[in-house]
């Protein structure tokens, strides 16, 4: 070992750890902010309903996979942010650690386009099968009021 070598290993944990638990207390904020939001909105739902004035479109779900599409994002961003940072200071082993967030990203936007497309195919109506010989309000050629074979004139 050379002298002040152990020094540095020394500062470079210190800062792995700070930097650490810098990204634990965001993401606990983070948390913190959303359940306050949701906790608001909900306390403020039950003010307008319990007045009876409501907007019957709140309480409507939101689109399948917003969240998964807004997750994404963050971490597509965080990954090239990452990866920038670390081609800038010439660190090209260390790539990987801006390569992980953002091909987990680039999967929840994968995903989100997945769900949303399969959500659409859900709300498509089918449209009834017609008979040959059957016109669309449900009569037939021959002047039956029914489908051919039933019992009713």
């Amino acid at each position: 070992m050379f002298p002040g070598q152990g020094s540095f290993f020394l500062f470079v944990s210190l800062w792995t750890l700070v930097s650490l638990a810098f990204v634990i207390i965001v993401v606990m904020l983070i948390i913190r902010a959303v359940n306050y939001s949701q906790r608001l909105r909900s306390e403020a739902m039950m003010a307008m309903v319990q007045k009876g004035m409501y907007d019957p479109r709140l309480l409507e779900p939101q689109p399948a996979g917003t969240a998964l599409l807004g997750w994404g994002i963050a971490l597509v961003a965080v990954g090239v942010a990452l990866m920038v940072g670390l081609l800038i200071l010439h660190k090209t082993a260390a790539l990987i650690g801006g390569l992980i967030p953002l091909f987990l990203g680039a999967g929840l936007i994968v995903t989100y386009v997945l769900v949303r497309r399969l959500a659409a195919g859900e709300k498509q109506v089918t449209r009834p099968v017609r008979f040959p010989n059957e016109h669309p309000h449900g009569e037939t050629a021959e002047g039956q009021a029914g489908p051919p074979g039933s019992d009713s004139p």
